[in-house]
């Protein structure tokens, strides 16, 4: 036995937020926008987020098709843990992050296809993103509104061992 012996045969029935009229209610006339936050929302287009999206080589190789589709989407994208750690050109003084190419380059990227205000570059930090300032550098210096904190995991788990 396997899922082809299983057959769901669903219906969707009725019209909510929109006339009862097949003609009407259509997919293009669906509003799938969702808010976050209190005060200053961030908007979403879709309901949706691409997660985090790190240090690899896979994910900075595949990041442009990523950062460009998601933001002319107008849904969420998050970069991953490690970003300025592995940065080669990263600047840190005092243990801090004072300038980050690669966090930088995903962040503009990102952001200059955004249209109409919808969506947000989401930006996660583990332990070694927190005791390097990336969330304040990117909320701060690349205005960044949406951080991702992420705990107990780190490169010192058993699954990274």
């Amino acid at each position: 036995m396997d899922y082809s012996h299983f057959s769901i045969m669903g219906t969707a029935v009725g019209a909510h937020g929109i006339e009862a009229d097949s003609d009407k209610a259509v997919f293009p006339n669906v509003d799938l926008t969702v808010k976050f936050g209190h005060d200053k929302k961030i908007v979403f287009k879709y309901p949706w987020i691409i997660p985090g999206i790190g240090s690899t080589n896979v994910a900075k190789n595949n990041w442009d098709g990523l950062a460009i589709g998601s933001a002319l989407s107008g849904t969420g994208l998050t970069i991953g843990e490690n970003v300025v750690g592995m940065d080669p050109e990263a600047t840190i003084k005092n243990g801090r992050v004072v300038d980050t190419v690669d966090l930088k380059n995903r962040v503009k990227l990102y952001t200059d296809h955004m249209r109409n205000g919808f969506g947000a570059i989401i930006v996660q930090a583990n332990i070694e993103d927190t005791r390097l300032g990336t969330q304040e550098y990117a909320i701060e210096k690349l205005g960044v509104q949406c951080v991702e904190l992420k705990w107990a995991r780190g490169p010192r788990t058993s699954a990274a061992r």
